[in-house]
């Protein structure tokens, strides 16, 4: 696709609302939008003149869009490029119960315990990402995809919204802010990684290793398990109890596949998924999570956005 030709002025089809104080890397602006028609909200991601000449906001708008028909990734709807001028935006959905990072919060504060189907929804949801991400769907047998790795998988770029309507009991759960990822053809040496220090694979990893986001989410249970915004702390218990004692054996033995330090032992994203989507994920209640209720406030982080309740 050509970026330039397809890109879309959002001036012409939305209204700014407001700016958005955003937590992330990789982005000069973000803003909330309202559609002029359609009165539906966005986010508008703005990278910074240098990433549109360099190419970075151009891999990371390819990569949204290849990735957009998949339900657990943040919803591309538009961009908008132009190499001359050095704009270039995003427009994605945005998501009514923020950032997976302050729910945790909240519960840590709280010393609140998850659900435990809450977790495996959460697991599932993630499996099926990076499923998506790394073979396609439907997924591809061969060894020859061009797959994408996120790289930088933690709660701050996991994000909650409605309920769907065959998992009504929790929130749809997406993985959001592509800014690290990379494809099997981009020259990942020259790309640069920021990560997150306590959610971050082994140091001695490759950057381009797909196992490394299994890791990361593995990384991600932890912390919802154990009610910490730093799961590395536990690192100790991850061969044999990476969950902790009070959750079930299963749970603990799939996550401890995820966290195996060299990737070769490692569960792969394909076997991930084939084995979290054959086990029964328990109902629950949103009443179960300390989300508080759909405030005129910004919640989210990163690329993908709370959703905010406004009049007319």
């Amino acid at each position: 696709m050509d970026l330039q030709r397809a890109s879309v002025p959002t001036r012409n089809q939305y209204d700014r609302v407001r700016r958005i104080q955003a937590v992330g890397n990789f982005h000069k602006a973000i803003w909330l939008l309202k559609h002029k028609t359609t009165r539906q909200l966005a986010v508008r991601k703005e990278f910074d003149p240098g990433d549109v000449a360099s190419g970075f906001a151009a891999r990371e708008i390819s990569h949204l869009i290849r990735l957009s028909n998949c339900p657990n990734i943040c919803t591309y709807r538009e961009h908008e490029l132009n190499l001359q001028t050095g704009i270039g935006a995003l427009v994605m959905d945005v998501y009514a119960y923020g950032d997976l990072w302050a729910l945790l919060e909240k519960h840590v504060s709280q010393r609140k315990p998850f659900h435990e189907g809450f977790i495996w929804h959460v697991f599932r949801s993630l499996a099926r990402a990076l499923r998506h991400m790394q073979r396609g769907d439907p997924p591809a047998l061969h060894n020859n995809y061009d797959w994408i790795l996120h790289r930088d998988i933690y709660p701050r770029n996991i994000f909650l919204g409605l309920p769907v309507s065959h998992e009504p009991s929790w929130p749809k759960v997406v993985l959001g802010d592509f800014g690290s990822s990379i494809s099997s053809v981009d020259q990942w040496q020259n790309i640069e990684l920021r990560q997150q220090q306590d959610f971050s694979p082994p140091p001695f990893e490759p950057p381009n290793n797909k196992r490394s986001d299994v890791f990361q989410v593995g990384l991600v249970v932890v912390a919802l398990f154990r009610l910490t915004t730093m799961p590395s702390l536990y690192s100790q218990s991850f061969q044999s109890s990476p969950a902790g004692a009070t959750y079930t054996p299963m749970l603990n033995d799939i996550l401890g596949r995820c966290l195996e330090l060299l990737p070769a032992n490692r569960v792969s994203a394909m076997e991930l998924h084939q084995v979290l989507n054959t086990r029964f994920i328990g109902g629950g209640s949103l009443h179960e999570l300390l989300l508080g209720p759909l405030m005129l406030s910004v919640l989210g982080a990163s690329a993908c956005y709370t959703y905010i309740e406004l009049n007319g």
